[in-house]
């Protein structure tokens, strides 16, 4: 048969013999070619059961469309997002029907890498799913399409999934949440997009809503530690229990897979300056109680992160499903020689390495915020380091129109260049060894923002003024007075300018006598220009 539809799709080169045997059907031979260009050979019988045929018998598949197979396989039921590609092969002895599939003394291959274990999926009023999976060496990478892996397994943070993705955004925790689950993981080294090969050794459970952590270790020597154990009982509802955490990152790689993981965009992912984070050595407990509908929770955070001490305690009181009306306190610092690698979460092209150089002595960022998100928070965060000291206190909130807030900022340095990219700016050559320092009232609403009350002094030189920035549509507006009886006209217009030392003027410079300018004009670069405004700037 040429031709024939299965499940609302075509299957291909279908080829069957069958033989009546004892009540029911022997199958001599199956062969056929599923959607994606994916083969299936199968023998065994075919008898009654007792809510329909039941087939037993060993059975093959392979193809490279593993996508397309497991988007067809599931119906209605949306199993990931993950775009699933590469060579793959699968043979066990099979049992499949009245609800079951259960695939024994399993045997597989994916991009040349082999996996062996058994698989049991039982339909029900809850299904069960129990997964034991060995491999000497398991390579996930082209499989997974250059996706981390966690992308299926947490919420996705766009509303629109992609057009041929089986997934609506929901997380597998989510999707998986009435399910019994049980999974054994033995995986002597393990290659996933973006990550160094590790050994993973892992057993889980979800039981309903119960997420049981028996033990789960990924180590990747010299790049990344990951060790986790503890219960969660309502972990999709009202979470109660204790996990308990610990994580190593030394490599920038691994530092860039650990910012994907907790959520950080590309921007912060890919920061040259991400590796001022290493070496990161994080310890986290969580613990959670019920009162009443609402989970009662505290995150205690403590190790090295940039070679500085961490300690951070968070409590939060509320439901999952209102987190912006939780009450929340949190209280933290990082004290050590490098507090301000932490910014770089922030402001993902501070030059970590110019502050780290000229920090000198230990410094500290702290952190303390109380409130309720949806209606307000209070508190006070600060760096202070020799070189560089900044402190904002107010208060904000989280609305359906976007995040406000209100309240003193204040900012002191030898070195004006180190404070410009906390503005989003490449600082130029004239404010490099510039003392600065900057106090203002800032109240932010729906895009808006609002400096008053500026005070600053420039090289000993006071100034006053006030600034608008309007970000509410698509080219950002601005509004900028200022008063000072003294001012350095070239060094103003440096900020108009974008500015690099191109790799290709390095020789030509060390041949010159006399001093010769660090950097150079360029375009494409974040002056103000560029920054505020699109197009030419007037």
């Amino acid at each position: 048969m040429e031709q024939a539809g299965l499940g609302g799709d075509l299957a291909g080169g279908l080829n069957l013999k069958l033989a009546s045997t004892d009540g029911g059907v022997a199958i001599e031979e199956l062969n056929a070619t599923l959607p994606g260009e994916n083969r299936v050979s199968a023998s065994g019988s075919l008898r009654p059961g007792a809510s329909g045929p039941l087939f037993e018998g060993p059975a093959e598949i392979d193809g490279s469309g593993l996508r397309a197979l497991t988007r067809w396989a599931a119906g209605d039921r949306a199993i990931t997002g993950q775009a699933f590609v590469g060579d793959f092969s699968l043979s066990a002895d099979a049992t499949i029907g009245e609800g079951d599939i259960v695939l024994a003394n399993a045997n597989g291959a994916v991009s040349g890498t082999k996996f062996g274990g058994d698989f049991l999926y039982r339909a029900g009023e809850t299904n069960l799913i129990r997964l034991n999976l060995k491999s000497d060496r398991l390579d996930l990478r082209e499989t997974l399409g250059g996706e981390p892996i966690w992308d299926a397994w947490l919420p996705s943070g766009n509303p629109e999934p992609a057009p041929e993705s089986a997934s609506d955004g929901t997380s597998l925790l989510e999707l998986l949440r009435d399910d019994e689950v049980h999974a054994s993981l033995e995986i002597g080294e393990l290659l996933l997009p973006d990550i160094a090969p590790g050994r993973l050794d892992a057993r889980l459970s979800l039981d309903g809503g119960d997420l049981d952590v028996q033990s789960l270790a990924f180590i990747a020597p010299g790049a990344m530690t990951l060790d986790g154990k503890g219960r969660i009982v309502g972990v999709a509802d009202a979470p109660s229990g204790q996990i308990d955490m610990s994580l190593q990152a030394q490599s920038t790689d691994s530092l860039r897979a650990l910012a994907g993981l907790l959520g950080f965009g590309n921007r912060v992912a890919k920061s040259k300056h991400l590796a001022a984070l290493a070496p990161f050595d994080i310890r986290a407990a969580l613990v959670a109680g019920r009162d009443g509908a609402a989970t009662d929770a505290s995150l205690e955070l403590s190790g090295q992160v940039g070679g500085s001490n961490l300690a951070l305690m968070a409590k939060a009181k509320g439901t999952l499903a209102e987190a912006r009306d939780a009450e929340i306190d949190i209280a933290g610092s990082v004290t050590g020689e490098r507090p301000q690698a932490l910014l770089v979460l922030l402001f993902p092209d501070l030059p970590q390495d110019r502050l780290a150089e000229a920090a000198g002595a230990e410094g500290t960022l702290s952190l303390k915020v109380a409130g309720i998100p949806s209606q307000q928070l209070s508190g006070r965060s600060a760096l202070e380091t020799e070189v560089l000291q900044m402190e904002f206190e107010g208060n904000g909130a989280l609305k359906d129109d976007g995040p406000t807030l209100n309240g003193y900022a204040a900012v002191w340095t030898e070195d004006a260049s180190l404070v410009l990219p906390l503005l989003g700016l490449d600082p130029p050559p004239s404010a490099h060894g510039v003392p600065l320092s900057v106090s203002a009232n800032v109240s932010s609403d729906s895009g808006k923002v609002h400096l008053e009350q500026i005070k600053a002094t420039v090289s000993e030189e006071p100034i006053e003024g006030a600034a608008d920035f309007d970000r509410s549509g698509d080219v950002t507006t601005f509004d900028i007075s200022a008063r000072a009886e003294r001012i350095s006209v070239p060094a103003v217009m440096g900020l108009f300018v974008a500015w690099e030392r191109a790799e290709s003027t390095k020789d030509m410079l060390g041949a010159v006598d006399g001093d010769a300018a660090p950097v150079w004009p360029r375009a494409g670069s974040r002056s103000i220009c560029s920054t505020m405004r699109k197009g030419p700037c007037r």
